[in-house]
């Protein structure tokens, strides 16, 4: 323990060189030191000896990983340690303990949500701190600690606290988290996945449902290694309720971009999902046998047949959400149709039953017509649809968007859109240039493989990892699930020299 005290505190931190160097000789203490060194970490923990403020952060960073690497109890002092490390670590340091990091990262959260109650709360402030630095230090990986972030913010949840994280500041889940390169950050399959699904849970219950879509789907585009993934399951059942919030259509897989199994499967092992989106298809466009009342009742039964399904999934919230917002979209979608409507017209076009009420005796046209007329004047003052009613002649008059797109807001939003798409244009030119040079690539392309998803798991990992600029290195074809690729020196210093000759 003497040895590892003099070594942190006599050791220069002014640059992250010295503070590699001096980790370096750290790991190579713990590691002839093995779980008598963990009990000196233990001892050290409860007297305090070595402090983040001091600038230890990262050597106590490798020493609490190397001490949850060892087994034992972890006191509350492993907690409160944990907390200040995280909160601690510098920018310029955080990409060198970067396992640690996640070790002492996943070992928290684990203790917080074994304590439950509002013990999770806790973990949020150090994790917001070390993802900023992350974010700093690699801007745009994707790392576990997002995962963990997420989790506790979901179940605490106090998605308040997160208003200021780094990783939120983008508009665009694609802008803000676009690498996965275990090189820099080491990251498993599904903490990817997980990540990107808590991510849209919480969009969700931010009411921002065209970023959760977006997440869920970057879910779903995710390579695979032949088999389907609990995660995306779940998290195609809630972009089909997202989006059918966000835009009122069913979602749309990508083919390129999404593997063939989960193409193949997915409307089975999601059909009470599918078939919501169809009815409510239905519903919106009233394109039903017998009208909108017909459609609203066939949608209202299929909801109440698999309410224990959207229960158990905890997706019953969201799913009431939609049958709240049909009348809206209903309305909506008259706009594109009609200049002038009489309110008798647009309630013969909407759903103004209750949802998921009993077998109700339809309205009175009169008490139909006011509550149309009332969900038109909520619309109007919400900014949702522009129109104008006519009290007298219960009439509504459609009108055009009065937006005329050249008030500074308006202008820096555009800006800053246009902004975040050449980041990600500039992300996916620099992955395709590393991927057209990877020797992983290069040997597929040399066997004579295809584009497409009829390819080997690792074939079709590589592709879709391109098409959607993610970073994967031939050291990390295995984790995202393809295949391991055999490596020739002589072989591949052939194939470089014949892409340069081209």
């Amino acid at each position: 323990m003497d040895a590892i005290v003099e070594l942190v505190r006599s050791a220069p931190v002014s640059s992250s060189q010295q503070t590699s160097a001096m980790l370096s000789k750290l790991n190579e203490l713990l590691g002839k030191g093995g779980k008598k060194a963990a009990g000196a970490v233990e001892r050290m923990l409860q007297e305090g000896v070595l402090s983040p403020a001091q600038g230890h952060a990262a050597a106590c960073a490798e020493l609490l990983a190397h001490r949850i690497a060892h087994g034992g109890p972890l006191t509350g002092e492993f907690v409160d340690a944990a907390r200040l490390v995280l909160s601690g670590l510098p920018a310029r340091d955080v990409a060198l303990v970067g396992r640690a990091v996640t070790t002492i990262s996943r070992q928290l959260t684990k203790l917080l949500l074994q304590a439950g109650g509002n013990a999770t709360i806790r973990g949020i402030k150090p994790l917001k701190d070390v993802l900023n630095a992350i974010t700093a230090a690699c801007p745009s990986v994707v790392t576990s600690v997002h995962t963990d972030l997420l989790l506790l913010t979901l179940k605490s949840h106090a998605y308040d606290l997160l208003g200021d994280a780094a990783f939120l500041s983008s508009s665009s889940a694609c802008a803000s988290l676009s690498r996965v390169d275990p090189a820099v950050w080491p990251i498993e399959t599904v903490d990817y996945l997980q990540c990107f699904y808590y991510l849209g849970m919480h969009h969700s219950a931010l009411q921002h449902f065209e970023q959760a879509a977006e997440a869920f789907q970057l879910v779903l585009s995710a390579p695979n290694a032949g088999a389907v993934s609990a995660v995306q399951i779940e998290a195609y059942k809630k972009l089909v309720l997202v989006n059918l919030l966000a835009n009122g259509e069913a979602p749309s897989l990508n083919q390129r971009l999404s593997a063939p199994i989960l193409l193949r499967y997915i409307d089975t092992l999601a059909a009470p999902y599918s078939d919501l989106a169809k009815a409510y298809r239905k519903c919106v466009s009233g394109s039903g046998s017998g009208g909108a009342g017909s459609a609203h009742a066939e949608l209202t039964h299929l909801v109440e047949a698999h309410a224990e399904t959207f229960l158990q999934d905890r997706n019953l919230g969201l799913v009431k959400q939609i049958l709240n917002e049909l009348p809206k979209k209903q309305i909506t979608r008259l706009t594109q149709t009609y200049i002038t409507c009489s309110m008798d017209d647009v309630a013969a076009h909407m759903a103004v039953a209750a949802p998921l009420a009993a077998a109700q005796q339809p309205a009175a046209p009169a008490v139909a017509a006011a509550k149309a007329e009332r969900k038109v004047f909520d619309m109007i003052c919400a900014g949702e649809v522009h129109a104008r009613l006519d009290a007298s002649a219960r009439m509504v008059h459609f009108l055009d968007d009065p937006e005329e797109y050249d008030d500074g807001a308006c202008i820096a939003r555009l800006d800053g859109r246009i902004q975040e798409i050449t980041a990600l244009n500039a992300a996916l030119a620099e992955r395709e240039r590393e991927l057209q040079v990877a020797p992983a690539y290069l040997m597929r392309v040399m066997r004579g493989g295809g584009g497409g998803g009829a390819g080997p798991a690792g074939n079709d990992a590589m592709d879709m990892a391109m098409a959607r600029g993610l970073s994967l290195h031939d050291a990390d074809v295995q984790s995202f699930g393809g295949a391991q690729f055999a490596e020739d020196d002589d072989l591949q210093r052939a194939m470089q020299q014949s892409l340069m000759d081209q």
